[in-house]
């Protein structure tokens, strides 16, 4: 995301989302043209919107993620297809959210790469950070103790977006390597 400056962490770490044009690949945006006599469209692309959502993930700002989601939003965690489950709703997303962020109070959140539609957003993405609270479902099955350990998990998140709000967040992860990472036994 051109022109945002992410936070530095608390911890003096790097700071918690790099975007800058030298790790980010971008597909350039077609100019387009307006047929005479129709609306003005808001300029707000779905770039825009990801980025802010992004940034707000890295921010640990659940508020800012809501505002950015239409009131249909779903997202699809791609690693629970093995248990036939479908896309979850923005409440449970939420709650995934609030329990990571609870798990891993400090964290950094590196997206790698950035492509760019009309319409749809990908990021390539890596988490890292040390898990020193409890951590409890829906990111593990049942409640677990902190371990102390320090995680990262690579993955890539689509974005599907309309009039300015994401509709859908389809996330493509290895969360066994969470598990391994963490030292629970299978």
């Amino acid at each position: 995301m051109s022109g945002a400056t992410p936070g530095a962490s608390s911890t003096g770490r790097t700071p918690a989302t790099r975007w800058n044009a030298k790790s980010n690949c971008r597909l350039p945006r077609q100019a387009e043209t307006k047929p005479e006599g129709e609306p003005e469209m808001s300029t707000r692309t779905a770039l825009d919107t990801v980025s802010e959502y992004v940034q707000a993930l890295a921010d640990k700002n659940i508020d800012r993620m809501l505002s950015l989601r239409a009131e249909a939003y779903v997202r699809d965690f791609a690693h629970t297809d093995i248990f036939h489950r479908g896309p979850v709703s923005s409440e449970e997303s939420q709650r995934f959210w609030h329990a990571l962020f609870t798990a891993f109070p400090e964290l950094d959140y590196e997206v790698s790469c950035t492509l760019a539609a009309e319409d749809v957003v990908a990021t390539q993405w890596a988490f890292t950070a040390t898990n020193s609270r409890p951590v409890s479902p829906p990111i593990v099955p049942i409640d677990m103790e902190a371990t102390g350990r320090t995680v990262k998990i690579r993955g890539a998140t689509f974005y599907d977006v309309n009039d300015g709000l994401i509709e859908r967040e389809t996330m493509y992860t290895d969360l066994s390597t969470l598990f391994v990472e963490l030292g629970v036994n299978p």
